[in-house]
């Protein structure tokens, strides 16, 4: 699961546990001095293709943070969406689970 271009350091395990996996997500964010193209705890509001996507490549995107809304245009999008720290449990898609007795977990 590494990055084509940052190997996971050789003392990990295949299977990491969550720890090793925030640490080597810290690292190539260090190394690569990226936070400064991070924005946290934003709300996004839509994310388009440009009218001259087929030329330019570029997405508009809308976000808000602390009340401010602002637009950006951007030639990639990556959807960082908490996989590692929040269950996606779509429930939605599994009709009759509100009836469902059992358990149920995401693995």
């Amino acid at each position: 699961m590494c990055f084509s271009d940052y190997s996971i350091p050789d003392q990990y395990l295949n299977f990491m546990h969550n720890s090793q996996v925030l640490k080597y997500f810290r690292m190539y964010n260090k190394d690569f001095n990226l936070l400064k193209y991070i924005q946290f705890k934003a709300t996004l509001y839509s994310v388009k293709k440009r009218p001259d996507f087929s030329c330019s490549g570029q997405w508009e995107v809308v976000t808000e943070c602390k009340g401010k809304k602002k637009v950006n245009v951007f030639e990639g999008v990556m959807v960082c969406i908490g996989h590692h720290t929040n269950a996606h449990l779509p429930l939605e898609s599994f009709p009759g689970i509100e009836k469902f007795k059992g358990q149920y977990f995401h693995s």
